[in-house]
């Protein structure tokens, strides 16, 4: 969970965009999209997502990513002090 937590604070810092719901990234992403990316399946990329939308930590609206909950992916990679303009796609 690692890998997917860090992958998503990377868009965050790259196509973020901050809304009322939290930071919506603003590329449009597939289950597969992650997978690829974090060389995962989508299998595993879904069961991720399931668990992270359980702790409202995310959301999809209209296939975009909504991150609710920073910190706690922090917490999960431990890159609470990682500079943004390093931790980048």
């Amino acid at each position: 969970m690692g890998r997917y937590a860090r992958i998503i604070i990377r868009l965050v810092n790259t196509y973020g965009v901050q809304e009322e719901a939290g930071v919506r990234i603003s590329r449009k992403l597939t289950n597969t999209d992650l997978a690829d990316m974090i060389g995962a399946t989508q299998e595993s990329v879904n069961r991720m997502l399931s668990d992270m939308k359980k702790h409202n930590t995310i959301d999809f609206v209209d296939s975009y990513l909504i991150v609710n909950d920073q910190n706690y992916l922090k917490d999960i990679c431990h890159c609470e002090n990682s500079s943004t303009d390093i931790c980048r796609m």
